[in-house]
């Protein structure tokens, strides 16, 4: 009976969404995106298609973070793009430092959020609080700010019906890159370009969900759509 109880609150305290991800509207990869009530936000993503015959690619994203505003505490990752593998973790120390993989120290201001707990935080709290307020930014070692702009308020057509959302572009401003970690990951690495146009569109009522996001360069265009909850 124990086992059950422990397997219910288990199963409660996780929340998982589904996205597919299209490139020039074709299925380019899948992500699945879990959130815990323990302030946990884990996202693994998996090529798929044609894009996994020309470049499999598997790579997984954690950050643990304050549940009360956001502030990222540790963060890995792990890449398995192609032949190229990498791994990188780092953890915030008491005096203000993140140290990654025990050697590389960046000092960050308090406060400071990464992409995954900004995530986690587009989820939880309504615009009012979000809209143009910047926050203290960390990114592979880089440091800057980011932000949420709102936009609109617009419907978006998910599961078989429309839900209203609110419309968000996503601001990153990196402002000091001199101890920025090189990795093969494709995604992080471009994330930050200053040419790059970052939405979202977050469900207005709860549970507040990324309904759609997208990433636009020049006329290039990724876009991520919720596919299932579980």
């Amino acid at each position: 009976m124990k086992a059950v109880f422990f397997l219910i609150i288990a199963i409660s305290t996780i929340y998982s969404q589904n996205y597919s991800v299209y490139v020039l509207g074709l299925h380019a990869a899948d992500v699945v995106q879990e959130k815990k009530a323990a302030g946990l936000i884990e996202y693994r993503t998996q090529n798929r298609g044609f894009f996994d015959l020309i470049w499999p690619a598997s790579n997984y994203y954690a950050a643990k973070y304050d549940t009360l505003d956001f502030t990222f505490i540790n963060y890995e990752k792990k890449i398995k793009q192609g032949t190229e593998k990498n791994a990188i973790s780092g953890k915030l120390n008491t005096d203000g430092y993140l140290i990654y993989d025990e050697k590389l120290e960046v000092k960050i201001s308090d406060r400071t959020h990464n992409i995954l707990t900004l995530l986690a935080m587009v989820q939880n709290r309504n615009r009012k609080f979000l809209d143009g307020v910047w926050h203290n930014y960390e990114h592979d070692a880089m440091i800057g700010r980011a932000r949420f702009l709102f936009n609109d308020s617009v419907n978006v057509w998910y599961q078989n019906d429309s839900i209203l959302c609110d419309h968000y572009r996503f601001d990153i401003t990196i402002e000091d890159s001199s101890k920025r970690i090189k990795s093969p990951d494709y995604f992080m690495n471009n994330l930050v370009n200053d040419n790059i146009v970052r939405e979202l569109w977050v469900s207005k009522g709860a549970p507040k969900n990324i309904i759609k996001a997208s990433i636009k360069f020049g006329y290039f265009a990724v876009t991520a759509r919720i596919r299932s909850e579980q």
